[in-house]
């Protein structure tokens, strides 16, 4: 789950203070395409890792609870998790342009993760790159303003 996904929340959050999935209780692991790209210039500059497989993950397993809270402390105001169904979301990707092949794979995915197979928290970030990965807190603070309405 790339972090950056989650900033397709922030036109909700500023109309009404929620987010939306269906994940309910499931823990997802989000990786900033930061830290990727960073352990991807480690190994093409070490050039050791070729032909290796690494899980990349964020700091930390999170519900979507949990992604709200976290936002809610950083924007300062209440933001609330609204699970829906997958066929809600598979049909409020549609409407949002999205084509119908890439909604309904997204549907599958976030199912694979609803089934528990999306926290897993790897070290891989830290270990290649020498720093820790970015947290869902650091990556909400760098794009608060996303999040708030215009003044």
């Amino acid at each position: 789950f790339f972090m950056e996904n989650l900033l397709a929340n922030a036109g909700a959050v500023k109309k009404d203070g929620s987010i939306y999935s269906p994940l309910g209780d499931a823990s997802i692991s989000p990786v900033s395409v930061e830290d990727i790209a960073a352990v991807a210039v480690k190994a093409l500059i070490e050039g050791v890792h070729s032909g290796k497989t690494f899980t990349l993950t964020g700091p930390e397993a999170v519900t979507y609870t949990d992604i709200a809270w976290i936002l809610a402390g950083v924007i300062g105001k209440p933001v609330r998790y609204v699970p829906v169904s997958f066929d809600a979301a598979l049909k409020g990707m549609v409407q949002a342009g999205y084509p119908d092949w890439l909604a309904a794979d997204l549907v599958r995915l976030m199912q694979t993760w609803s089934d528990g197979k999306g926290s897993m928290v790897s070290v891989y970030v830290a270990r290649l790159t020498g720093h820790k990965p970015i947290s869902v807190r650091e990556f909400f603070d760098r794009h608060k303003s996303l999040f708030l309405a215009a003044a």
